[in-house]
């Protein structure tokens, strides 16, 4: 099974094995796009 990195951040963010910063840090470097980053914190994105 293949994972995205989007299944991945999810599933680690949800264990509380990342955090916001990780997940920034992701978005930063074009991995995860702003949606998905709202989509995974459940919240929206402020820069």
């Amino acid at each position: 099974m293949t994972y995205t990195i989007f299944d991945l951040a999810k599933k680690n963010y949800q264990r509380k094995l990342w955090t916001n910063e990780m997940l920034q840090k992701l978005m930063i470097k074009g991995k995860l796009t702003a949606n998905e980053y709202e989509t995974i914190i459940n919240s929206t994105y402020n820069k």
